[in-house]
């Protein structure tokens, strides 16, 4: 059992089972995002740096941490303009981590209840009813908030481009990133990232058992899935 939302029945209700008859490729930052060949007929779903992505206007866009960024990227997330719709989270547990209605409607978003980060606890599971309860992260990352919305929508094919897991305990931040780093480099797992990424396989094969969900060009999470290597 989760959290109860008031705002998360708004905020998601619309898109429930909304994409039944579309392919949604969720998008992480990493460097493979480079290499990603875009599938022309599907939803996109991006967070984050994902509005310096030049090869496309996403569909859909998550943004949570509102703390960690600096004022230049939050004018540029204010601006930035998804084909769809923008999600801002909101942290109940510690408000300070995460964005307020007042900025969730400068830059037009719909604002959202999530668990993490995982120093404001309490941190349960991924949610099926994303509608009734706060989203389920683990404290780690919104790759999972944007795979519980994919499943919600009811979409029965779900592609994972750019989540990496690499260079995650590299001190230069900004070597993680797509836009800094144009090559996979120094390549390491971060085990506890991989072990939520198991707790989704799980979620997955117990809720959504007619689901397919494909790992393009895949690093860390190689073998979790169904992988697919792009030809560049």
């Amino acid at each position: 059992m989760g959290i109860p939302s008031k705002i998360n029945h708004n905020a998601f209700l619309p898109y429930k089972n909304k994409f039944q008859n579309n392919k949604v490729v969720i998008c992480g930052n990493g460097p493979s995002l480079n290499e990603y060949k875009i599938i022309d007929d599907a939803i996109h779903i991006g967070c984050n740096r994902c509005i310096y992505y030049d090869k496309l206007i996403f569909d859909i866009y998550f943004y949570n941490d509102w703390l960690k960024a600096t004022q230049n990227y939050r004018t540029d997330i204010l601006n930035y303009k998804p084909k769809m719709c923008k999600f801002f989270g909101t942290f109940p547990a510690s408000r300070q981590y995460g964005c307020t209605q007042e900025i969730a409607s400068l830059g037009e978003a719909i604002l959202y209840d999530i668990e993490g980060p995982g120093s404001c606890g309490p941190i349960s599971t991924y949610q099926k009813d994303i509608d009734t309860y706060y989203v389920g992260d683990y404290g780690m990352s919104i790759v999972f908030v944007m795979m519980q919305f994919a499943l919600y929508s009811g979409c029965k094919n779900i592609y994972i481009a750019g989540c990496d897991i690499t260079n995650i305990n590299n001190k230069n931040i900004n070597e993680r990133y797509f836009i800094n780093h144009p090559n996979v480099s120094n390549y390491s797992d971060h085990p506890d990232l991989l072990l939520k990424w198991s707790k989704m396989k799980n979620f997955i094969s117990k809720y959504y058992r007619d689901v397919n969900i494909y790992t393009i060009n895949p690093l860390g999470l190689k073998g979790y899935f169904t992988d697919i290597f792009q030809q560049q």
